[in-house]
């Protein structure tokens, strides 16, 4: 949710920045995002990569992702296993609902 266009448009200025993003997505259910109080939805961080990949194509980028979490269904569960599909990270760290 901090991660604006004009912060993007700023990174991108930066010529000793390194070429990495690391952007949490968690789930990829808005039911989920919002029983989490995450306060973006799927669409919102989707729109947000398409901004980064537009203004820094060659960013390497990165995400953590929750599986598991209380009352989250199989396709729930699916939904976040799309929006890694659609997205392609270079990596994202996973960790069961504790």
């Amino acid at each position: 949710r901090y991660m604006s266009d004009n912060l993007i448009n700023a990174l991108a200025e930066l010529p000793k920045l390194c070429g990495y993003i690391h952007l949490p997505f968690q789930a990829g259910s808005d039911k989920v995002l919002l029983e989490m109080k995450r306060g973006y939805t799927r669409s919102r961080y989707l729109q947000i990569i398409e901004n980064i990949r537009r203004v820094l194509p060659d960013a390497a980028i990165t995400a953590d992702a929750i599986v598991g979490f209380p009352g989250e269904t199989e396709e729930e569960f699916q939904e976040t296993l799309d929006l890694m599909d659609e997205v392609v990270f270079d990596l994202v760290n996973t960790a069961a609902y504790s």
